[in-house]
């Protein structure tokens, strides 16, 4: 965020969901006067907790369907549940996680004014 300026082209109305261990008013600091929702969740975390390495897609795609309220969060659980027992059918030690990164992320995405 130091080198890009990541809101630029963003409308107010808009939100901007940011994977970070920091508090949501040092992030904005950094959004050089950017006045939208500001949404943070540490997919990080998530990841190592519930799937044991680092794979940031499905927490942070969680935390976007959370944020755009896209679909209600039961049946986005239900549906990437299903979604993991075909992807990962040769490998169904690895569906529980996902799962759980879905549902913890969910519950983790934090709003900053």
């Amino acid at each position: 965020m130091e080198s890009v300026d990541v809101t630029a082209g963003l409308k107010e109305e808009g939100a901007i969901v940011v994977n970070t261990a920091k508090d949501g008013e040092k992030i904005r600091k950094k959004l050089k006067g950017y006045e939208g929702e500001l949404f943070t969740v540490d997919v990080r975390e998530i990841s190592m907790a519930t799937i044991g390495r680092y794979f940031p897609n499905t927490p942070m795609l969680s935390a976007l369907v959370k944020v755009a309220g896209i679909m209600e969060e039961e049946d986005f659980v239900t549906e990437m549940e299903k979604l993991f027992k075909k992807k990962f059918a040769s490998k169904p030690e690895v569906i529980d996680g996902n799962v759980e990164a879905v549902k913890k992320a969910l519950k983790e995405v934090n709003a900053h004014g």
